[in-house]
């Protein structure tokens, strides 16, 4: 049984999914990270790991959460539900984080290439897409947000990961959904 306290906290997060977020110009990201936010507060504390390693450790699964239920024909259950709301605050949180200076020299080049801002944004964007379906538990939303995810994952590993990735019914073969001779699009006709 699942603590009742997290479903709480999923559903906080995923009423808020309802809202529009600042975009990434807006954010306390977009400034110098030596200088205090607006509100006093001390910047943020320094990322010492290299956003490689957050995409391994957060991404990567989190993502696999989300997508996995998605290329399944059956229904989801109340856990797989409940593991994908966990799994968008996961990546609307490293979508952040992603954007941060990391203990990567290559991780700055990133932070100027507006091209790597906008796959995180799409990150983000997706990750509430998520979020919002999981709060409404609507199957054909949340396979369109997972759709949604599938591409924005796909298109980053294409531009910064070539070869690791191809195609969506691919991305979920590669790590960890259907194998390659039952891979398929991620989009089918959620059961009733």
């Amino acid at each position: 049984m699942t603590d009742p306290r997290i479903f709480w906290l999923s559903l906080v997060f995923l009423a808020a999914c309802a809202t529009p977020g600042p975009s990434l110009q807006d954010s306390a990201y977009a400034q110098d990270e030596d200088s205090a936010t607006d509100d006093g507060a001390p910047p943020p504390l320094p990322l010492q790991v290299p956003v490689q390693g957050l995409m391994a450790g957060l991404v990567d699964s989190a993502a696999r959460d989300i997508l996995g239920p998605a290329a399944k024909p059956e229904a989801m259950s109340t856990h797989e539900w409940l593991q994908a709301g966990l799994a968008a605050i996961t990546l609307s949180g490293a979508s952040t984080l992603i954007t941060s200076h990391g203990s990567n020299p290559d991780d700055v080049s990133r932070l100027t290439d507006p091209d790597y801002q906008d796959g995180a944004v799409a990150l983000q964007a997706a990750s509430r897409a998520v979020g919002r379906a999981v709060l409404r538990t609507d199957a054909k939303a949340y396979h369109l947000a997972a759709e949604q995810l599938a591409a924005a994952c796909q298109s980053c590993h294409q531009e910064y990961r070539p070869g690791l990735h191809s195609a969506a019914s691919e991305f979920i073969a590669q790590d960890g959904g259907a194998t390659e001779k039952t891979a398929r699009p991620l989009v089918t006709e959620p059961s009733p």
